[in-house]
Parts: C-alpha cells; sequence; structure tokens
C-alpha cells in the first residue's frame, strides 16, 4: 500500500530534519584536536590518537596533528606507528625545527645517516647553534664514519647547552666508538648527573657497560633507570633483552610482561611472542599470535607471524594453511606473498616462488623483505645478475639488510672484484658490528689478496679473542696459516677447533697436514674416530675414501665410495673416485657386470644407473652412458649427478647445448657449491661463447677444487676466448703445474703458445 500524500510530507520533513541535524552534528579537527589533548593530557594515548586520527581525516595536511598522533602512539609504546608519523609532520612542518629533529633522530636510529644529516643540516642553516640538531649531525656522521667530524660536532653540543644529558651520551657513544673506554664511562655518567638520574641516562649507563662486558654494573645501571621511572617501557624492553643475553629468560619473560600489562599494546604482544620462540616456547608464541590476529587491525601481521614461526619450526603444510588464509582475504599482501615465495622455494619450486616474490614487489616496490625474497631465488635459479640487481634494490630500500651486504660481497670476491667485495664487507661490520659472518666474511676476501696477510690475521686474531670457543673462527685461524705456509700453526688452530666441536673442513685440514708429513696412520685414526661417531656421513666417507686411497687400500676405498653412492646418490664426486678405482684397477667390465646386475635386481636403485653411465662413459660407450643416466633421471629427476653428467656428454658434442644448460641449471639448484657441477655449467657457456657466465663458473669450480687441473684449464681456456691473456697464461700454468700430463695438458700448452701477453 502506498503512503498517503500527508504521510510523504511526513516523511520528507523528518529527512529534512535529520539531514540538518546530522550537517550540524558533524564535528571539525579542532574538536577532535582538543578530545585528543585532553585524553594525552590524561595519560589515555590510545585514546589520543584515534582522536587525533579523526582530525586528520578533516585536515589530512596538517603536520603539527601528524606531530601529535605520533606523540601519542609512541607514548603508548607503538613505535611502529610512530615513525611514519614523526617523518610526515617533519615533511609537512620543513620550517619547525623540532620536527626535523625528531625525524632526524628516528633516520640515524633506522641507519639512514645521509637523510639524518640533511635534515639537521636544514635546521643548523637557520639555527647554528641548536644543540638537538647538533646532536643529530653528530650522530649520523658518526654513522657515516666521519669520527672526527662527529666529534667536533658534538663538542660543539657541549658548549652550547653543557646541561642537556642527549650531548653528553652523543659523545660518550663517540667515544666509545673510538675505543676510548674509560673516557665514553666518564661522559656517560656526566649525562647522569647532568640529567639528574633520568632513565634514558641510566640506560645508556647500562648499555655502555653491556659492550663492555660488565654484566653486574649494566644490571645496577638498568635497575636505577628502572627506580626512576617504574613504568617506562623503554627500560622494561631494555631489561628484558638484557636478561635474555646472559641467560636468564624467567627475568626477561617478566619484564616482556610487564610491558603488556602497562600497554597491552600489539608491539608488546608480538615482543613476548618472539621472546617464546627464542626461548623454544612455540606453543605459547602461536596461542598469542591466534589470540591477536582475531583483531581485525592485526590479522594480517600475525597470520604472517604464525606462518614464519611454523615454517621455522619445519611443520610447512601449516605455514602455508596460515599464509593462505591472509592471501585469501589479501591477494596482493606483500609480507604474505613474500613468505609465500619462501616456502615455495623451500618446496622446491623456484619458478612459482619467483612469481609469488615478483607480486609482491609489484604490490610494494618500497618493500626490501620483497627485493630479498626474490634475489635469494633468483640466486637458486642461477640468474646472478638479476639477482644482484635485486641486492642492491633490497640495500636501497634497507642500508642495514645483512644477507644483502653479504651476498653482494661474496658475489665479488667470488668475480675477484676483490675492493668492491670489501666495500660490501666493511658495510656489513659497520651496520652489524658484532656480527660475526660478516667479520668473518671481510677476512675470507683479505686471505684472497697476497698483500692483505697481515690485515688478515689482525682481523683474525680479534675474532679469536672475542669468540674463543668458536669452530669456525679456529679453522679460519688454521686456514690462514696454512695459506701462509705455517703447517705447525695451522695444526694447533685445526686441533683447537675440533677440540670445540665436530668440524668436516678443520678435520680435513688435519688429515691434509698429516699426509703432507707422512703420517697417514695418524690421518686413519682420526678419519676412523670420526666414522664412528658419524657413520653415514658422506663428508666423512668421502673424506676416508680418499685417505684409503692414498694410502693403496683400494678395497677399502672402493667400499666407502660404494657407501657414499647409496647415502648421498646425487654426490658427483664418489662416482667418479669409483671410476678412477675401477679403470686403474682394469676392473670396468667386473664393475659395469655388477651393476648391471644390481639394477636389473632392483630397477628403481638410482646410484647404480648413475655409476653405470660412469663406467660406460669412462670406456668410450658415449650411447650407454646416455641411456643410464636418461634412466636416473626418469626415476629421480632431481639427482644432480645424473643431470650433470647428461648436461657434460651433450655439451662435449656440442649439438643440445639448450637441453645441456637446462640439466646443468637443474643440478646446480640442487648442489650449488660442487665443483663438478659449476664445471659443467661453466663449459656450457664456454660452448655457447657466453664467455663472461664461464668465467663465474668456472672460478668457483677452481674454488671449491683447487686441486683439480681440468677446472684450470678450463678457465684459462675461457680466458683466451675473452682476450685475457696475463689471466689466462697462469690459470693454464696452473693446471699443468697440478699434472703435466692431466688429459688436456697439450691442449693447454697449444692455448699458451697463442697467448700475447
Amino acid at each position: 500500500m502506498k503512503p498517503s500524500a500527508p504521510a510523504r510530507c511526513v516523511a520528507l520533513v523528518l529527512l529534512t530534519v535529520a539531514l540538518a541535524t546530522g550537517a550540524c552534528t558533524r564535528k571539525d579537527a579542532a574538536f577532535y584536536e582538543k578530545s585528543g589533548d585532553d585524553r594525552f593530557r590524561a595519560g589515555k594515548f590510545g585514546e589520543a590518537a584515534i582522536q587525533y586520527l579523526n582530525a586528520l581525516h578533516e585536515e589530512p595536511m596538517r603536520g603539527d596533528l601528524h606531530f601529535k598522533l605520533a606523540d601519542a602512539w609512541f607514548a603508548e609504546g607503538n613505535r611502529k606507528s610512530a615513525y611514519p608519523e614523526y617523518i610526515k609532520a617533519a615533511d609537512l612542518m620543513p620550517e619547525n625545527a623540532q620536527a626535523q629533529n625528531r625525524a632526524g633522530f628516528l633516520l640515524v636510529r633506522g641507519g639512514m645517516f645521509k637523510e639524518a644529516r640533511d635534515r639537521a643540516r636544514i635546521v643548523l642553516q637557520k639555527d647554528p647553534n641548536n644543540a638537538e640538531a647538533l646532536l643529530v649531525l653528530g650522530n649520523a656522521l658518526a654513522g657515516l664514519r666521519s669520527l672526527n667530524e662527529a666529534e667536533d660536532v658534538l663538542k660543539r653540543a657541549v658548549e652550547i647547552d653543557p646541561e642537556r644529558a642527549g650531548v653528553y651520551t652523543g659523545v660518550a657513544v663517540m667515544q666509545l666508538a673510538q675505543g676510548e673506554l674509560p673516557e665514553a664511562e666518564a661522559t656517560f655518567k656526566r649525562a647522569v648527573e647532568v640529567s639528574k638520574g633520568s632513565p634514558d641516562a641510566y640506560m645508556a649507563l647500562g648499555n655502555f657497560y653491556r659492550v663492555a662486558k660488565r654484566q653486574d654494573e649494566a644490571e645496577a645501571a638498568l635497575k636505577s633507570a628502572l627506580a626512576a621511572d617504574p613504568k617506562n617501557i623503554a627500560v622494561h624492553q631494555t631489561l628484558a633483552s638484557f636478561y635474555s643475553e646472559t641467560n636468564r629468560p624467567a627475568d626477561a619473560e617478566e619484564h616482556l610482561k610487564t610491558v603488556m600489562s602497562i600497554t597491552p599494546s600489539p608491539d608488546a604482544t608480538y615482543a613476548l611472542a618472539d621472546f617464546y620462540v627464542s626461548a623454544g616456547r612455540q606453543p605459547e608464541a602461536l596461542a598469542l599470535l591466534e589470540k591477536l590476529s582475531s583483531d581485525e587491525a592485526q590479522f594480517q601481521a600475525a597470520k604472517v607471524r604464525i606462518a614464519l614461526i611454523q615454517f621455522l619450526d619445519g611443520n610447512r603444510p601449516a605455514a602455508h594453511a596460515a599464509v593462505d588464509e591472509v592471501l585469501k582475504k589479501l591477494p596482493n599482501n606483500p609480507p604474505a606473498l613474500t613468505l609465500k615465495a619462501r616456502l615455495l622455494l623451500a618446496d622446491g619450486e623456484p619458478d612459482k616462488a619467483l612469481e609469488s616474490a615478483n607480486a609482491a614487489v609489484k604490490a610494494d616496490r618500497q618493500s626490501a623483505q620483497a627485493h630479498l625474497a626474490a634475489a635469494r631465488i633468483l640466486v637458486v635459479m642461477n640468474r646472478l645478475d638479476e639477482a644482484m640487481k635485486e641486492f642492491r634494490e633490497t640495500l636501497a630500500l634497507d642500508q642495514t639488510s645483512l644477507p644483502a651486504q653479504l651476498e653482494l660481497a661474496d658475489f665479488h670476491r667470488r668475480r675477484n672484484e676483490l675492493e668492491t667485495a670489501i666495500g660490501y664487507a666493511d658495510q656489513a661490520i659497520k651496520t652489524h658490528p658484532g656480527n660475526l659472518r660478516a667479520r668473518m666474511a671481510k677476512v675470507e676476501i683479505l686471505l684472497m689478496r697476497r698483500d692483505d696477510s697481515t690485515d688478515a690475521i689482525e682481523e683474525i686474531s680479534k675474532l679469536v679473542r672475542e669468540y674463543p670457543r668458536s669452530t669456525d673462527v679456529q679453522t679460519l685461524l688454521g686456514r690462514y696459516y696454512l695459506a701462509v705456509r705455517d703447517r705447525a700453526s695451522a695444526r694447533r688452530a685445526f686441533e683447537h677447533a675440533m677440540e670445540i666441536g665436530p668440524s668436516i673442513e678443520a678435520l680435513t685440514g688435519l688429515v691434509t697436514l698429516d699426509v703432507a708429513d707422512g703420517n697417514t696412520r695418524a690421518a686413519r685414526t682420526r678419519v676412523d674416530a670420526a666414522l664412528a661417531k658419524s657413520p653415514d656421513s658422506a663428508d666423512l666417507l668421502l673424506l676416508g675414501a680418499k685417505l684409503y686411497g692414498v694410502e693403496g687400500q683400494s678395497a677399502r676405498a672402493e667400499q666407502m665410495l660404494l657407501k657414499v653412492v647409496k647415502v648421498a646418490p646425487d654426490k658427483p664426486a664418489p662416482y667418479a673416485l669409483l671410476a678412477q678405482l675401477y679403470m686403474a684397477q682394469r676392473r670396468t667390465d667386473e664393475a659395469k657386470a655388477y651393476f648391471r646386475n644390481l639394477v636389473k635386481a632392483d630397477p628403481r636403485a638410482v646410484y647404480g644407473f648413475v655409476m653405470l653411465g660412469v663406467l660406460e662413459y669412462s670406456t668410450g660407450n658415449r650411447d650407454g652412458a646416455k641411456a643410464a643416466w636418461e634412466s636416473a633421471m626418469r626415476l629421480d629427476a632431481k639427482n644432480a649427478s645424473a643431470a650433470n653428467n647428461l648436461a657434460w656428454l651433450y655439451a662435449e658434442t656440442g649439438t643440445n647445448l639448450e637441453t645441456a644448460q637446462q640439466l646443468a641449471v637443474t643440478a646446480r639448484n640442487l648442489l650449488p657449491e660442487q665443483p663438478e657441477i659449476n664445471d659443467t655449467l661453466g663449459w656450457i657457456y664456454y660452448k655457447k661463447k657466453l664467455t663472461e657466465n664461464a668465467i663465474e663458473y668456472f672460478r668457483r669450480a677452481v674454488e671449491r677444487g683447487a686441486e683439480n687441473p681440468d677446472y684450470h684449464f678450463h678457465l684459462g681456456l675461457a680466458y683466451a676466448q675473452a682476450g685475457e691473456d696475463a689471466k689466462a697464461r697462469a690459470a693454464l700454468n696452473k693446471a699443468l703445474q697440478i699434472d703435466p700430463k692431466f688429459p688436456g695438458a697439450d691442449e693447454a700448452k697449444k692455448t699458451l703458445a697463442t697467448l700475447v701477453y
């Protein structure tokens, strides 16, 4: 039934009144701002932030509102939300010194030292005596390693404002960076005095004692900070960090829970969850995050964190399920796409992984993690130039990305571009001064430069002092002494490494020294003792087989090699050694019969087909080898040995180079460090006249197989093809020096005769 005309008129009147009332009751930015100010003064920081957000909805370009919002988030303990608001405030208020200085401090904390320096300079150009800006500038210059200039700037800040604790803290940090520990301690204490015992000054003093390994004094200073302000979130977080690093998890947990009681923010929940993960209490972490994921605003972040924990815990199905929940709701979510890429890569699906990583980059081109994921996948796919481009992009977005720094250092080290490599290693050390991997990476580069042996031993000596119980550091020390031909010192270092813990590299070093000294009995005792503890270790079995071969105990060597191909059927080295052994004993026919019977009895014995192919190839039966390796690939498409051998066979004739390349890439995806596989891939690129790529992979083969003349020979041929005669001459001469009668010796000599310089 239709309403009557009067009724319709009444409805219209009511609607008009409603609209008018709505228009009259709409609140402006000033109303929300005042409401936010009132709540902030009352200590209701979360509510204040909501009011400031409402105000910004009305006037989004007001820098002062962004600044107030940042202060509210910061006071609430939500620093992740506060930081971008401070930056926005500074961008919108370029004349506001306070905003520029606050942004500058945050940029310093984030490692963006150039940007912080530029903001401080803007303030100081208008107000040369702004102590806070001088403090920002001093810290930024210190981050840029301009230490003398930084010290001068910070001293100016002290002269201008001698009662400001922050300037003393800045000077103290500078003194600490220059190794002036007594002076730094005195200055940190002066900051405490000037500030009349502020929590920040006590925290700075406590952190100094942590760096100096004076744990009792560190705890006392941090407790003084807590006494000065029992509800200071930063103090509780610092104490939690201190107790975690001093192996007092119960105390750390207490402070993290206190933070949650003071401000039950998402950041506090994530911090406690991270603590539970580090303590091996994953179920408690997952329970916290599941509860947090029910909050719509935290759903994505919490679920991605859940997926990451499951992934790192080895539960990939659960990780996939969690990340897929996010992608079902938010198909273009960059963190979820990035983690999905990592999961797919772990599943052995690099193509799908790259597709997901590229989608993450497309969704957020400013995501350093997305670029990093893409880079890692491209490395696995052997698309190295593209990978390095992504690593560089990662660093452009996140100047502190340790994985990108180390990958770029290693990439340039392998290319013998040592100055560039050292630059990236130094950058890693600067942004992660306590990171062992970064410091060892630099030593690895220094060891490649003979004129840097003094620098290398200085760095290693520091590492030995700081990490006296590190197997890796002691092994690195042994390698250094081997390089400078100090065998006695090398032996001591390798033995010390083995006392600390098992290390195949240190054991190999000791066995090498024993054999060089003619003491094969001692070498055998070492290897047998290690095998008694790890009888199925492919690396130990291979080392033992080589040792017994040197001793002439062929039967024992054969026994070990046969076990290697069973426990690790995709390792190429044992097949080649077995073939050499059978040929030396003129037993190839017997060996062929044995492996034919083996695959007949067990048609799924992949290693049997691989070995049969090696034997057929060694006796000149290329067709038989091809058939055997193809059978192995049908059984196991990811068998690196079969893929590598087939690739070499195709490359040898030069008739099927594209298929050869695909097979070699498959093999290298599975065993990226194996010298035989890198040599095969290099040979294919050499045949295709892609000389730069060929040199890259031949270098990798030489690096891992320095005593194999074939690898040096191939590298020499590639250098000759590139017109780099001096490098070609060095590589070819090295091959002939290792074995004057190796199969390629005649061609090496002919190539040497063609070189001009």
